[in-house]
């Protein structure tokens, strides 16, 4: 994510990351407003006046709106007269920070607001204005918006675009110009979109934060955005270095109206003697919101792991280890499945390596751990990502195993990971992501993830998680977020995820924790606005309850005084 021009997604991400190590989301308004002030102050003083004619800013009900309120504070402590329009209510305003900072603006002098709550209140209070505006801020709208402009809104950018046209003063728009998608243009307007381009605001200049966007792109910045002006917030490096909150947010998420099968089917195909593996990872591919887990299981433990959850779907292997034997019903099984996730409890027979990377040319999306990390497999997705139809895949080594498999590709480092610097990781690992194809997961401390030319990390997690098991659940979960998600995104988010639920968990049980601890607190880290929600209505239940035991027994009371 670290690149300099980031989607409005990415942005998104990156500001709840920010607030997730602790950066205010208030402060962070609080600069965007004040570098925005800034730049809109030089277009105001280009040309002096004797009138010190107002600036007029438009401002919509989100963040955006909440930068229009700052900014236009900022400039009354420089004695710039500002009109601001909220289109709509004060009740209306989303987010705390904006409602803080509409109340502030309304204590500023220099300023005058009016909240415009129709079409007709538009036109009248405009044509009512003393002195028209010298410039137009708009912040109508951020890169939250989507869908069609119309209404109040449509007909505010319409008198936005016609006093320009009409009287030539310079409009400024806050992060995008209202009524821009926040996407690619090429890709969201078109014949069958809802986008009108007459419904998009004409800025000579647009002031984003913190990175350029991708849907300011040159060709059209030129028609609807003008100079594009990128200001700091201060939003911490590590934002956008460490996995956080934001990229968990991103997640693809299940439609209402979705059955079974929509959101994902993973196989893990179990090879060995070991019946917890495959187990934990399935379950943790469950947890992570698939419909349906699959174990293929060697018949010595498919009993076993059919008993650890009745939601598996288990198929018995022909013999006590997966061989050649089980190539054709396992490709079978493959094929109806989104994601495949090979090496725990996989198994170190040579005939199982040799059988399995007969499998990797069937792949669409997979997660390769532990045993399966070797040769024969590494050698067989070399060849399939060389292939017309690659696939996505995720490899999630432990140090000792990435030590294995750079030396397959013939990259030194010490035997202890202590003993290794950061960047020869760190380049070890992109040229085994380069090399193979796929995203590389090094687990550790920091678990390190490498996607091609960029690294990125994971601090969650703690020592407790050292307990065998946890990388079979890591494993599961990754391939449950790779069946909707892509290889990196998975990956990043897994590592984060399984980490989270880690802490959580070691806040139950101390180093006592268990690999099903983790997997039953996943649901927390995936969901924490409906968990929070259940706890609040868990807590006013309470209170209920306590409240009617009260009255109970001050009824009681009044009941022995009358007698």
């Amino acid at each position: 994510m670290r690149q300099n021009i980031i989607t409005a997604d990415e942005m998104k991400a990156i500001d709840k990351n920010a607030a997730g190590l602790g950066m205010n989301p208030l402060q962070l308004m609080e600069n965007a407003g004040a570098a925005a002030a800034e730049i809109i102050f030089k277009f105001y003083t280009e040309k002096p006046d004797s009138v010190r004619a107002p600036i007029l800013f438009f401002a919509g009900h989100g963040n955006n709106g909440g930068d229009i309120f700052v900014a236009a504070r900022h400039l009354a402590n420089l004695n710039v007269p500002s009109i601001v329009f909220l289109l709509g209510t004060e009740s209306q305003i989303k987010t705390p920070e904006s409602q803080t900072n509409f109340k502030l603006l309304k204590q500023t002098n220099f300023i005058s607001v009016f909240e415009i709550k129709s079409e007709s209140a538009l036109s009248e209070v405009f044509n009512s204005l003393e002195n028209r505006p010298k410039m137009i801020v708009d912040g109508i709208f951020g890169t939250g918006f989507s869908g069609s402009v119309k209404g109040l809104e449509k007909a505010a950018i319409g008198l936005i675009n016609a006093e320009k046209a009409a009287r030539n003063i310079p409009v400024l728009a806050i992060d995008i110009p209202s009524g821009m998608p926040p996407a690619d243009l090429s890709d969201s307007v078109d014949s069958k979109s809802n986008v009108s381009f007459s419904n998009i605001v004409k800025a000579d200049a647009t002031i984003t934060f913190h990175k350029e966007k991708t849907f300011l792109k040159p060709e059209i910045a030129e028609k609807y955005a003008g100079e594009v002006f990128v200001c700091p917030i201060g939003i911490p490096e590590n934002a956008e270095k460490f996995i956080g909150p934001g990229d968990v947010s991103l997640l693809f998420r299940r439609a209402s109206d979705s059955k079974k099968g929509d959101s994902g089917k993973v196989l893990v195909i179990a090879g060995g003697p070991y019946s917890g593996a495959p187990a934990l990872a399935g379950m943790g591919a469950l947890r992570t919101g698939v419909d349906i887990a699959t174990i293929a299981a060697p018949q010595s433990i498919y009993k076993v792991v059919a008993s650890f959850a009745p939601e598996f779907i288990v198929r018995k292997l022909s013999g006590d280890i997966f061989s050649e034997n089980d190539i054709s019903p396992v490709s079978e099984l493959i094929r109806p499945h989104d994601v495949v996730v090979l090496g725990p409890g996989f198994g170190r027979a040579p005939e199982s390596a040799k059988a399995a990377a007969q499998l990797i040319p069937l792949l669409k999306k997979a997660v390769i751990d532990a045993d399966a990390l070797v040769p024969e497999i590494f050698e067989a997705i070399v060849l399939k990502q060389k292939s017309d139809a690659p696939a996505e895949i995720v490899i999630t080594p432990h140090y000792h195993e990435f030590l294995r498999t750079a030396a397959y590709f013939k990259i030194n480092l010490p035997k202890d990971r202590a003993d290794s610097n950061i960047d020869k990781t760190e380049a070890a690992a992109l040229k085994i992501s380069q090399t193979l194809g796929a995203v590389v997961l090094l687990k550790g401390q920091n678990d390190l993830i490498a996607n091609g030319d960029e690294i990125r990390y994971n601090s969650t997690g703690n020592a407790g998680m050292s307990v065998g098991g946890t990388g079979d659940v890591l494993a599961g979960a990754v391939g449950g977020l790779l069946a909707k998600n892509s290889a990196v995104k998975a990956a990043e988010c897994g590592a984060y995820i399984c980490g989270k639920a880690g802490d959580l968990a070691y806040a139950d049980f101390g180093y006592s924790l268990l690999p099903t601890d983790l997997i039953s607190k996943i649901p927390a880290v995936l969901f924490p606005e409906i968990l929070e929600k259940a706890a609040l209505n868990e807590i006013n239940s309470k209170s209920k309850k306590s409240k009617r035991g009260k009255n109970k027994n001050r009824n009681k009371k009044r009941g022995k005084k009358r007698s």
